[in-house]
């Protein structure tokens, strides 16, 4: 078949890349949009809940800080035994706080003398022994706690310009997990530079952080279900556009083969044939002939023997002649018993040579029915186009020649 699609063939492959361009975009957005907003939700989540943290021990510092007397403090740090009634009147305070604040595991008060840190009160086991406070034995309450044993150099030089600070790093003991804060106590005149500690349970913390990244995996276990359910219903959406395309395509060349196609022979109609010509004669590297015949005495045909007989002569004279002529060559049924070739050749006497040819075939050849048989024959015109005319007065001339044919006797073929 001469006649091709690419065209048509060019613009479905076109629309289907750009169609599975945009899936393959939209599956990237869908599987990564979902998976970016979860994770950007739960280190915000994160980070929110910790920081909410870190301000809520930061301001129990202060408090604490702020419950000390910074003079009767100073006083104790300043002595060599313990004055009971004093401590007790300090240490109140933080252990009421320490009743009140169920997250506190442990409070203490530190002073800097000499570069040297003391540990002064300590309410650890306040709340197992029932005591309004607990301090060292007088004899030992200044115990000695060197900064580099309790405090890394950043948070002792943060501490010892008197501002808070907080120990981010969880540490862990036979106690539980802990994060600690300090604060300092405000200092009056002379009063030695001192702070208070508060050891924080980091229960919550790690409790809410384990829930968050139980969300996150439920989460992320949604996301995927629905990303599965998603990219299934879009792959089942362009798998159903591919064959709704596929069927356009099969159909369109149905269509297009019914155009362009005689429906009793089965061999090219009037349309194809002169698209055919317009494309061959925009060609001019061969000697280009076209080869019109009709059936002699056709209408005898039909008068004598019917026309179901005129039909199955026009189908099998059809069939005779497609069976030699060449592949290249473009055979078409222009009229009622009229038939026309294109045909190359490299020599101008090729185109005689086939159509003389095609004569004597059919005239040798014999045409059988039901309850009968008969030979028919064909005059034929020859015309080879002059390539600077128009395809309408190439076949006129074909036509020319053909009617010539006819007038001088039939079963012959004359040339234009």
């Amino acid at each position: 078949m001469p006649f091709q699609h690419h065209s048509d063939d060019q613009q479905i492959k076109h629309t289907l890349n750009i169609a599975r361009r945009r899936v393959i975009i939209t599956v990237c957005m869908v599987i990564i949009t979902p998976f970016l907003s979860i994770w950007l939700f739960y280190a915000e989540a994160q980070r929110t809940f910790k920081s909410d943290f870190l301000d809520h021990i930061n301001e129990m510092a202060t408090v604490a800080a702020n419950l000390i007397d910074p003079v009767q403090h100073a006083y104790l740090a300043n002595q060599t035994q313990l004055d009971k009634s004093i401590a007790d009147m300090v240490l109140q305070p933080l252990a009421q706080l320490h009743r009140s604040l169920k997250d506190v595991h442990y409070v203490s008060t530190l002073t800097i003398e000499n570069n040297t840190t003391f540990l002064i009160l300590d309410t650890a086991w306040v709340l197992e022994d029932g005591d309004t406070a607990y301090v060292l034995e007088a004899s030992d309450f200044r115990e000695e706690f060197p900064p580099q044993d309790e405090f890394d150099y950043e948070s002792y030089a943060v501490l010892s310009e008197g501002k808070n600070y907080i120990f981010t790093h969880l540490y862990t003991d036979e106690y539980g997990t802990f994060i600690a804060a300090a604060a300092p106590i405000p200092r009056v005149g002379d009063t030695p530079q001192a702070f208070v500690i508060l050891e924080i349970n980091a229960a919550t913390l790690l409790a809410r952080e384990q829930q968050l990244s139980r969300n996150l995996m439920i989460s992320c276990a949604a996301a995927l279900v629905i990303i599965g359910t998603i990219l299934l219903f879009m792959l089942r959406n362009f798998m159903l556009m591919r064959q709704a395309f596929t069927l356009i395509g099969e159909q369109r060349d149905e269509f297009q083969q019914r155009s362009l196609t005689d429906p009793l022979t089965g061999i090219f109609n009037r349309r194809a044939f002169d698209l055919a010509l317009q494309r061959e004669m925009s060609d001019d590297s061969d000697y280009l002939a076209l080869i019109m015949f009709d059936i002699d005495h056709f209408k005898q045909v039909n008068d004598t023997h019917g026309h179901d007989v005129g039909d199955l002569v026009l189908q099998d004279l059809a069939l005779l002649v497609e069976s030699h002529i060449r592949n290249h060559d473009v055979f078409a049924r222009t009229g009622g018993e009229e038939f026309t070739i294109i045909s190359r050749h490299r020599e101008r006497k090729g185109a005689w040579e086939q159509a003389e040819k095609l004569r004597e075939i059919v005239a040798g050849h014999d045409v059988h029915f039901n309850g009968g048989s008969l030979t028919v024959t064909i005059s034929a015109g020859l015309h080879l186009i002059n390539y600077t005319e128009q395809p309408a007065d190439a076949l006129k001339a074909a036509d020319t020649a053909l009617y010539l044919a006819k007038q001088n006797g039939r079963n012959r073929v004359e040339q234009s």
